[in-house]
C-alpha cells in the first residue's frame, strides 16, 4: 500500500512568526511607497512632456500663421 510520510512535530515560536509578519509587511510598506514615488515621477515628468509640446505646438502655430500672412501679402503685391 503507500507509506505516510512522518510529520515533523516543530514547536512554532509565536515571537518568532510575529517578528517575520512585521518584517514582511515593512518590506511591502517600503515596496509600495517606492511604487508611489515612481508613478509620481513618470506623472511630473509626463507633464513637463506635455507642456513642452503645448509650447512647441503654439511656436508652430505663430510661424504658420505668420507664413500664410506673408504668404497672403506676397499674392497682394
Amino acid at each position: 500500500m503507500s507509506k505516510v510520510s512522518a510529520v515533523n512535530n516543530v514547536a512554532v515560536d509565536p515571537i518568532k512568526l510575529q517578528y517575520e509578519h512585521y518584517v514582511n509587511k515593512q518590506n511591502m510598506l517600503e515596496h509600495q511607497n517606492k511604487k508611489i514615488v515612481l508613478t509620481e515621477l513618470m506623472l511630473e515628468m509626463y507633464y513637463k512632456r506635455l507642456e513642452q509640446l503645448t509650447t512647441y505646438n503654439r511656436q508652430k502655430q505663430l510661424e504658420y500663421a505668420q507664413a500664410q500672412q506673408g504668404r497672403f501679402l506676397d499674392v497682394q503685391a
